[in-house]
């Protein structure tokens, strides 16, 4: 391995979750061994049918079975023909392997080896694979490769394999072909995802005042898909900086081309504003810096808005040395990126993680988000009043604008009551879920808003019945 690979892989371990960099692993030790799951890891990813005879195949196995245990004993769900599941009994029951159902066990005597991995837990019953006679040195890696698989059975292959990479990730070092492998998914996944846009609407007592205020831009896997990939866009958070960074570089480039061409095909003749979701650490890289600009001066759009994640503490690295205190710091990072390309900074899903108040009142913010589950609050209207409070009084009067998002037809805070926080801005199925082309609201829509917000209907929910919730 050359020292740029060393380096590469050094680089990601350092900036990895503590779990892994506390591991206590040897990377010499594993780096052999979990090279050679590159291939299978491949293979097993697209396996259409987790059943025994394709495992069987995928794991170049001589037998596998799929068994149920339960207090009263095993069950045979599925095996492919040579499998001695009741000589096997004895290798299955030691003690030893019902004390480490989730990490795998290998087993063996004078006649034979076993591997079994836990699959699936329910109160009182495990769902086992059995693999005889498996290779050595398969036992806890293969083990959390096969339990992905089977939680993930049915999704697409590199789905798949993306999260079989990354939960082996998560608990070993692995070689830098299977970080290089991991990236080039990421890359090809995140370049596909579509792009749609969620309206923020302004709320009033009559329709002429109720309309788009602005819209953020979500990554979907297909256009009509209500919920976001949380699992791809999350994985990148366990593979290192670098990672998230290329996947917000990504996404911010498809997002304003998207924003620019469905502006085009749009009903206003200047673009409504924008906004984009971006992490901490891509906020602190030049390299997004300098996709940002680029992706700004290629589609000429000016009232853009970066939502700060809400996932990512505002602290430097273990590397890193800051010569302020952290809120302070990333400040001076915001006011100048703000300086650098025109972009204003939101912070999103207040009230959930790291947003907290000293992010909100500390920071250059033109918008606050309030998370969906404060409507679930008993003290909601309370916390909105002392969201809405804040921003009225900043000191340099630039967070005018509080959006309380989520708010659809399964919200108990009825659009009366956010408005009379007051609040003027919401966001969520109310109005429509995200589309990859931009319409002013229904006027029905705009009528029916307004009504609740005079409260002319106090029996019906704050969304619209015919929506489903916000995702």
């Amino acid at each position: 391995m050359t020292e740029e690979r060393h380096a590469l892989i050094a680089r990601a371990e350092d900036t990895g979750p503590p779990a892994l960099r506390h591991a206590g692993v040897s990377f010499a030790a594993l780096e052999n061994p979990l090279e050679r799951f590159g291939p299978l890891i491949e293979r097993l990813a697209r396996v259409t049918r987790p059943d025994a005879a394709h495992l069987r195949a995928a794991l170049s196995a001589e037998a596998v079975a799929i068994l149920e245990r339960t207090p009263s004993g095993f069950t045979t769900i599925d095996a492919t023909p040579g499998f001695d599941s009741e000589p096997s009994r004895d290798l299955l029951g030691a003690r030893d392997c019902l004390d480490r159902l989730w990490t795998g066990h290998h087993a063996w005597d004078a006649r034979r080896s076993l591997l079994s991995v836990p699959l699936h837990r329910e109160p009182g019953k495990v769902v086992l694979l059995a693999v005889r006679n498996p290779a050595s040195g398969m036992g806890e890696p293969l083990a959390r490769i096969l339990q992905t698989l089977w939680r993930t059975r049915g999704e697409p292959h590199d789905d798949i394999e993306i999260q079989v990479l990354t939960d082996l990730r998560r608990d070993f070092r692995l070689p830098v072909r299977l970080y290089e492998r991991y990236r080039r998914l990421q890359r090809a996944a995140i370049e596909s995802l579509s792009i749609v846009f969620q309206p923020i609407v302004s709320l009033g007592k009559i329709a002429g005042h109720v309309g788009v205020h602005s819209f953020e831009a979500l990554a979907r896997r297909a256009p009509l898909d209500a919920g976001a990939p949380v699992g791809l866009l999350n994985a990148a958070h366990v593979w290192g900086d670098d990672l998230v960074v290329e996947r917000d570089e990504i996404i911010v480039a498809k997002a304003l081309s998207a924003y620019a061409s469905a502006h085009r095909s749009g009903p206003w003749d200047i673009p409504k504003p924008v906004s984009v979701n971006v992490s901490v650490r891509s906020l602190l890289s030049d390299a997004y810096l300098g996709s940002l600009r680029e992706a700004l001066a290629s589609t000429g759009l000016r009232q853009v808005t970066l939502e700060i994640s809400e996932q990512d503490p505002i602290r430097p690295r273990r590397d890193e040395i800051w010569d302020a205190e952290p809120h302070a710091y990333f400040h001076e990072r915001l006011q100048h990126l703000a300086r650098e390309t025109g972009v204003a900074f939101a912070v999103d899903d207040f009230g959930s993680d790291y947003a907290s108040v000293s992010r909100m009142a500390e920071l250059p913010l033109t918008q606050i988000k309030v998370d969906r589950r404060v409507l679930h609050h008993p003290t909601a209207l309370a916390e909105l009043r002392f969201v809405e409070e804040i921003a009225r009084h900043r000191r340099d009067r630039a967070a005018r604008t509080v959006v309380v998002e989520g708010v659809d037809d399964l919200s108990p805070i009825t659009l009366k009551q956010i408005y009379a926080v007051p609040i003027r801005h919401v966001q969520g199925y109310l109005a429509q879920q995200g589309a990859p082309s931009l319409h002013e609201l229904k006027a029905d829509v705009r009528e029916d808003i307004a009504a609740r917000v005079r409260g002319d209907a106090e029996q019906r929910a704050t969304g619209l019945p015919a929506l489903r919730r916000s995702a």
